[in-house]
């Protein structure tokens, strides 16, 4: 376990950010990335997108035996996209994941994670489709 796993995820969160910024080319300027990164964090709906991947790839990495796997690429980039698309289609595994975060970050605000748009089958998402 390296030493960053050890910090509690708020401050892997919060030491994030100013390479985040620099990883889209973004000049914060002045800003106080730390206290930036501290304020996004205390609300999971300020950067939703970038919330549940974080939350989701660090579950991921607290189940013992779980791995990456070649898909889970794909499935980690719609899991940013997941709070602003109307549905969205998952492997079991990533859903399982999902499901724990949507549960955690749901805790104090149930209404602001729609977990009710995340599918692992298809013919699921198309039965709600069709409604």
């Amino acid at each position: 376990m390296t030493a960053s796993e050890r910090l509690p995820l708020r401050d892997v969160f919060v030491n994030a950010v100013p390479e985040r910024l620099k990883d889209h080319n973004l000049n914060p300027g002045a800003v106080n990335l730390r206290g930036f990164g501290r304020w996004l964090w205390s609300r999971p709906a300020r950067c939703p997108g970038l919330r549940l991947q974080f939350e989701t790839y660090h579950q991921l990495r607290r189940d013992n035996g779980m791995a990456l796997q070649d898909g889970d690429i794909a499935d980690f980039a719609h899991i940013t996209a997941l709070p602003y698309a109307h549905y969205a289609t998952v492997d079991k595994r990533i859903g399982h994941l999902l499901g724990k975060v949507f549960r955690k970050l749901g805790q104090n605000r149930p209404n602001s994670i729609q977990s009710d748009r995340v599918f692992t089958k298809l013919d699921d998402l198309l039965s709600t489709v069709a409604l």
